[in-house]
């Protein structure tokens, strides 16, 4: 069985000198080095996928209503207030 990897787009520029999963498995962990400096980012787990269809389904679970066609078309031109 193969699985995909998906890529998730760094908040800033650096070198990631560790990374690691939070004991329940819903939060990824890195460790960025920038210069002198580091940071620490914490990403959703649930939320590195690409699957547009599990994606849906986590924003319908987080939203008390339904999106409008016109809202959606928004949200994915990236063009939403």
């Amino acid at each position: 069985m193969r699985t995909a990897l998906t890529v998730i787009q760094a908040t800033s520029g650096g070198a990631v000198f560790d990374a690691g999963f939070s004991p329940d498995g819903t939060s990824i962990v890195v460790g960025v080095r920038n210069g002198n400096t580091g940071e620490i980012q914490i990403w959703n787990a649930e939320l590195a996928t690409s699957s547009l269809a599990a994606l849906e389904r986590i924003g319908e679970q987080r939203l008390g209503d339904k999106l409008t066609p016109t809202q959606v078309q928004q949200y994915l031109n990236g063009t939403a207030n």
